[in-house]
């Protein structure tokens, strides 16, 4: 069933019986499996033994399998009969071969009958033959020799002519560029005249300062040659048509008024800038106390936020800010905190890996650490629901840090039943929403913790 593929519906025990049969690939596969089975050549073994049930396929009489195989078949005929043929031609083309070779050979039967009559004329052609050679040799020699000389004078006589070629080619461009020099010198040189002529009108008409030896060494070194000087007169000349100028004969005294001006302005400047230089170190000294103000400062900060990790149980670590009179460092500079709560490994500000409670914990001593100093204990801080979402334990911990910080605060909690949330707290006030129908709401509730006798003393 797994080589066959019915068209149509077939009886159910056709199918069961190619069903029961096995394909195998070779005899011996078949006989180790046992049972029914058939070989890509068709041959079948069952309980009666085994056989060949191979059908040609000129054989197949339905379908149109059969007859694509009756096709094939014819095929195939046709062209073992095409190959008979070509095969059948080549011996005809060897047999017609054979008989051209016969024919030939009954020619060279005549031929010998002719020798024999020219015997006499033949050995008189062999006596001569040697002495033919060699002067046939002699002659090839010869020939060879002068066709090699011949062929050398040919190339020699195409290599003068291609030479005398280029030689006149050269020769004329030679010519033509003389005739072109000779023209541009020409025009050079009446060129050249025509600015000597005009250079010497206008130096005549310039002043006689400005034509001495000194004078003409200044103006090379300002101007180093004449297309720079071209160009700073046309510049002027064009200032000269655009620009409006005065024509009142007081400009010059006005000029000398505003050449005292500029002077006393530029006295003026140079106070301005000793004053700035003053300034400028006034402003770097008091830079300088400022970033040892910050370093007193950041080494205070340090020194409170470790105090207060002492009294929450963390042990906290701060690397002191590197500060210079630099903008670039002071700009970069920061204090780096790390927190250690169980003594394993130290976390950052903002790792990923710290609980709720620790976070909590880590931003309130930063946070009581900025107000408190040597004369304020804490400050006073408002912290906003710092128990949400923390469990039972973190509370506890947060409500004693707290309490020993001895900051006063002011603390914002839902309504709950963790009488935890209520420890750090000496005064509490309850407020409520306004009932729907009511005027006002509730007045505020005051819950004030009861003190110890040691506790109202030192309250």
């Amino acid at each position: 069933m797994e080589v066959t593929q019915f068209t149509s519906n077939v009886p159910s025990w056709l199918r069961k019986h190619l069903a029961a049969i096995r394909r195998a690939d070779t005899v011996e596969a078949g006989r180790k499996g046992g049972g029914e089975w058939i070989t890509p050549q068709a041959y079948f073994r069952d309980n009666r033994g085994g056989r060949s049930v191979w059908v040609d396929d000129a054989q197949c009489q339905f379908g149109a399998a059969a007859l694509e195989a009756k096709r094939v078949h014819l095929a195939g005929i046709v062209d073992r009969e095409d190959a008979e043929m070509v095969r059948v031609a080549k011996e005809l083309t060897t047999l017609k071969r054979q008989a051209a070779q016969v024919v030939k050979s009954l020619d060279g039967h005549k031929a010998a009958e002719e020798l024999a009559r020219r015997a006499v004329e033949f050995a008189d052609a062999q006596a001569k033959f040697p002495g033919l050679k060699q002067a046939r040799v002699a002659a090839g020699t010869r020939w060879s020799t002068l066709d090699g000389q011949l062929t050398e004078a040919n190339r020699n006589e195409q290599r003068l002519e291609s030479e005398y070629k280029e030689a006149s080619r050269a020769l004329t461009q030679a010519e033509q560029k003389l005739q072109q020099s000779e023209l541009e010198c020409q025009r050079q040189r009446q060129a050249s005249a025509e600015k000597v002529k005009d250079s010497n009108q206008v130096r005549s008409r310039l002043p006689a300062r400005w034509r001495t030896p000194e004078r003409l060494v200044e103006l090379r070194a300002e101007f180093t040659n004449a297309q720079q000087a071209k160009l700073r007169q046309q510049a002027v000349q064009r200032e000269l048509d655009a620009g409006t100028w005065v024509t009142d004969d007081t400009v010059q005294e006005r000029c000398s008024l505003m050449k005292i001006r500029v002077d006393d302005q530029a006295l003026s400047v140079e106070d301005a800038k000793a004053r700035n230089a003053s300034a400028g170190e006034a402003v770097g000294n008091a830079r300088g106390k400022y970033i040892e103000v910050l370093r007193a400062t950041a080494r205070r900060y340090r020194r409170t936020i470790v105090e207060l990790g002492e009294l929450a149980g963390v042990t906290v670590e701060a690397e002191p800010p590197h500060l210079d009179n630099d903008d670039t460092t002071l700009a970069q500079a920061g204090l780096h905190v790390k927190f250690n709560f169980d003594g394993k490994a130290a976390i950052g500000l903002n790792d990923g890996e710290a609980s709720g409670g620790q976070q909590v914990m880590k931003s309130l001593i930063l946070l009581v650490g900025l107000l408190k100093d040597e004369e304020t204990p804490g400050g006073f801080v408002f912290i906003d629901e710092p128990f949400a979402h923390l469990d039972v334990r973190n509370i506890q911990l947060v409500s004693h840090f707290l309490r020993s910080t001895r900051a006063q605060y002011l603390l914002t909690t839902p309504i709950t039943h963790n009488v935890e949330v209520f420890e750090p707290a000496e005064i509490m006030l309850v407020t409520s929403t306004k009932v729907a129908g009511e005027r006002w709401a509730p007045p505020i509730a005051v819950v004030q913790r009861r003190l110890d006798g040691d506790a109202r003393k030192a309250a």
